[in-house]
């Protein structure tokens, strides 16, 4: 059944599925690209190549630009080791830093948080690779987990097919540069959502700042504080809203950055690659989540539900007359400010074991081409059986029920048939009524 709603919104499945309605609060792997529509609010034009705007909570992919288009990831690469440390490895697990990972990297890459032999913990390394971006404690990790930097980006790319991601290949830990290791937005943004789902990273990701143990060349411990300038109090380009993230940056891939921002009920995480400068990548990540967070919003759809429907199903499979229905009015969709008509769909289910006196439970799913945007729990008060028998007597209760279910050349028959009815009732009155007269005149 085809209602009118609220915005020009939410159509095709982008792809492999990274996010499955975009309904707030409903769990969901698949994206939806939201983005392009006829009437879309206008989005920014951007400095970065490749781009995208997610929000969480929907899968909604509310703008981008080159998304699933190649680029080389840099220390953006860190999210995903991340990821896949957290899910293989204790926090208080040990790791002790080989030759290699101090060593084994480019010039200009190293952090000196430690030395050859050094141990820290799984959690001491996560927060040095996530917050200060070191390649030593990458290295280490992947080193930890996967035995070695190759057999860890097995476990990196067998995470990244688990998840989806279309174009995606990791060679290391770190990022440095690898003409094999790349990704693209859209994959990023995946990535980006199944960590912050995960407690232990979401954690990490969002602490300002952090002392790790004592090493041999950080005798004090190493200080670790976000390199995010979003974060960055003072910064020009702080934000409140924005709660982690991770920049990147090798001369190949020239600038990236993930952020991620909160505001209200919009959980946005916005992905930029090869910007030309630092600036460029903060400055296009404020645009798009100004257009985010300025435009759209989570808006209730529930009063879009059919009853005339659902009563026609609860007729159907019980076989009883509804007196009363109610909503939980749970459903959300995310729609821009501004809306226009859109044909929203809506199907009903009724569970019969649900059944008890006069009550019954069901849900209306709301559907927009075929992609749920929600779902509501509906609560049905249903007219007593004995008060549903004796309104069904009598040929009124048949011509309303005939109308009631569309068969109006049979009402219209039984009109017909009561008229002719009562009209002979009239004349047999009358000729009885003359027959009296005739009687009493002639007694008379």
């Amino acid at each position: 059944m085809k209602k009118k709603a609220l915005s020009f919104f939410l159509c095709f499945l982008l792809l492999f599925g990274l996010f499955p309605a975009a309904a707030y609060g409903a769990h969901t792997d698949e994206l939806l690209e939201y983005a392009g529509l006829k009437g879309w609010p206008a989005a920014p034009e951007i400095g970065c190549e490749g781009a995208i705007l997610v929000e969480l909570n929907s899968g909604a992919v509310l703008y981008e630009k080159n998304a699933k288009e190649k680029f080389y990831p840099a220390s953006i690469t860190k999210i995903m080791t991340a990821l896949v440390v957290v899910e293989n490895a204790q926090l208080y697990e040990t790791v002790t830093f080989s030759k290699e990972a101090i060593h084994d990297l480019e010039e200009g890459a190293f952090s000196y948080m430690a030395d050859t032999g050094d141990t820290l913990t799984v959690r001491d390394c996560l927060y040095a690779m996530l917050l200060m971006s070191s390649n030593e404690a990458a290295y280490a990790l992947a080193e930890h987990v996967g035995r070695s930097m190759s057999g860890f980006a097995y476990l990196m790319n067998k995470k990244a097919e688990e998840l989806g991601c279309v174009n995606t290949n990791f060679t290391c830990s770190h990022g440095l540069f690898n003409e094999q290791h790349y990704t693209c937005p859209q994959d990023m943004a995946v990535i980006t959502k199944a960590a912050l789902e995960n407690d232990t990273f979401r954690e990490i990701a969002e602490t300002y700042d952090y002392t790790t143990a004592p090493t041999k060349t950080q005798p004090e411990g190493y200080l670790c504080r976000t390199t995010h300038p979003m974060r960055l109090v003072g910064n020009d380009y702080y934000d409140s809203r924005v709660l982690a993230g991770k920049t990147g940056y090798v001369s190949a891939a020239k600038y990236t950055l993930v952020t991620y921002a909160k505001a209200g009920e919009l959980d946005l995480v916005c992905v930029v690659m090869k910007g030309e400068t630092r600036a460029v990548t903060c400055e296009d990540t404020a645009k798009l989540f100004a257009y985010g967070f300025n435009n759209f919003s989570f808006q209730p759809i529930s009063s879009e539900a059919d009853l005339a429907a659902l009563e026609e199903v609860i007729q159907d499979k019980l076989g009883r007359v509804v007196q009363n229905i109610e909503f939980s009015n749970d459903a959300k969709a995310l729609l821009p400010f501004k809306s226009t008509d859109v044909d929203i769909e809506d199907r009903f289910e009724v569970d019969p074991r649900s059944e008890k006196g006069n009550k019954v439970e069901g849900t209306v799913t709301y559907y927009y081409d075929g992609h749920e945007l929600g779902r509501d729990q509906v609560h049905i008060t249903l007219i007593p059986q004995d008060a549903e028998e004796s309104r069904d007597t009598g040929v009124f209760s048949t011509i309303l029920e005939a109308v009631k279910n569309d068969k109006m050349l049979l009402a219209l028959c039984i009109l017909v048939l009561l008229f002719f009815v009562i009209l002979l009732l009239l004349a047999v009155v009358a000729l009885l009524h003359r027959r009296l007269r005739r009687k009493a005149a002639k007694n008379g």
